[in-house]
């Protein structure tokens, strides 16, 4: 805030004036005034400095502790990978012996392997039929010879 500093007369040229001591008066009051304000600044800034010294030291704290976070997850990344690989192998490890232990269950056939036993069955029905059709022919030759089936074996 400012004061209006009143100037003495300029008629009057002594400086023991009362005019004179009324201005030198205000420049004294505006002089102890601007004194008090520098007190409250500096002592508002030295405040202010303690404000900030304590700021920065818990944001360094609060940047160490981040990097100490950042590491720790790292680490727990690393065990989680090393944990999930490892379920993995025991999971493949209790497959196969699962395997070994235990016959398969019978699943859905796959239509290939329909086929396939669909083709065994044909291919051991057609021998079934070859063969009987075979003894089927040896009979009736022996038949027609006059042979008995017990001579044809006996020969």
């Amino acid at each position: 805030f400012f004061l209006m500093i009143r100037r003495p007369p300029r008629s009057t040229q002594s400086r023991s004036s009362a005019a004179s001591d009324v201005y030198k008066r205000q420049l004294q009051e505006r002089v102890f005034l601007l004194e008090n304000e520098m007190k409250v600044f500096r002592r508002d800034k030295h405040e202010l400095e303690q404000i900030n010294k304590r700021l920065l030291g818990q944001v360094e704290t609060l940047s160490i502790e981040k990097d100490n976070l950042f590491k720790e997850k790292l680490k727990t990344d690393a065990r989680l990978r090393k944990v999930e690989t490892t379920a993995l192998s025991n999971e493949k490890v209790y497959s196969v012996v699962k395997g070994l232990i235990q016959p398969p269950v019978h699943q859905k056939e796959s239509p290939l392997l329909q086929q396939k036993q669909a083709s065994n069955a044909l291919l051991v029905k057609q021998n079934d039929t070859a063969r009987q059709g075979t003894s089927r022919g040896l009979m009736t030759t022996a038949r027609m010879s006059g042979n008995t089936s017990k001579e044809i074996g006996s020969k």
